[in-house]
């Protein structure tokens, strides 16, 4: 009986040896495997599947590495923001700093620096304002609470205020004026800012009590009721520096 190699290459034998399967049981039909492979590469058939597997191989190996490009692409581009409390609890460890440097007694004597002072009340000023905005976007029951006795008050002291050329603003945050800051009579910005029971010295005071609520909601377990105010608790998932 004759065979031909193109018949059996048509008979499914093709290919086989090539890629290392066998569909036969015996030696004889591994011979006609060996023959159909050489016929397939002769006609180029075995020239067109390689090139094919080639190219889709290349293809899905060029779009996993594009997946995995966006991917640190995306990650690197996704912008970390700090968590609510850090942020609150930051402001109000800024606003008591910046008290304080108000009450060096140095910056009220006869011939100090004007701008010396200027800079330290722009500061105050900056913390000031920066505290309110968080205090704003947060949930913490215990710092909102102290956070509006300041805002309280500012609003008691705001014509002594704009006396020194601090003005209250109508979204309850603070606006200097250099010139007329510099121009005020210094015992009177003393009392506000720089003296032991002044205004500045009693918006220290609260404050200090907004960071220990910030503190607590930054570093502890928290609740937060159906409203969504904050309530301390020793228990609770902690929270995480990034949101």
């Amino acid at each position: 009986m004759a065979f031909t190699i193109n018949s059996m290459a048509q008979s499914g034998t093709g290919f086989n040896s090539l890629f290392g399967v066998s569909n036969s049981n015996n030696s004889g039909n591994g011979i006609y495997s060996l023959l159909g492979d050489y016929s397939s590469i002769k006609s180029g058939s075995y020239g067109k599947l390689v090139s094919k597997y080639l190219s889709e191989s290349d293809d899905s190996s060029s779009k996993k590495s594009s997946t995995i490009n966006d991917t640190k692409k995306k990650t690197s581009s996704d912008t970390l923001k700090p968590n609510a409390a850090y942020t609150a609890l930051n402001d109000t460890k800024s606003l008591q700093s910046s008290i304080k440097a108000l009450s060096d007694e140095e910056l009220y004597k006869e011939g100090a620096d004007a701008d010396k002072l200027y800079d330290k009340a722009k500061s105050f000023v900056n913390d000031y304002n920066d505290l309110i905005d968080s205090a704003k976007s947060s949930n913490i029951s215990g710092l909102k609470t102290n956070v509006n006795s300041i805002v309280s008050r500012t609003a008691a002291e705001k014509e002594n205020l704009k006396n020194i050329g601090i003005t209250v603003n109508s979204d309850d945050t603070l606006s200097i004026d250099k010139d007329k800051f510099n121009a005020a009579d210094k015992d009177d910005v003393k009392k506000l800012l720089g003296q032991t029971g002044g205004y500045a010295s009693m918006v220290g005071v609260n404050a200090n009590g907004a960071e220990y609520y910030a503190q607590a909601a930054a570093s502890s377990g928290s609740l937060y009721g159906s409203s969504g105010s904050y309530s301390y608790g020793s228990f609770g998932s902690s929270f995480s520096v990034y949101s």
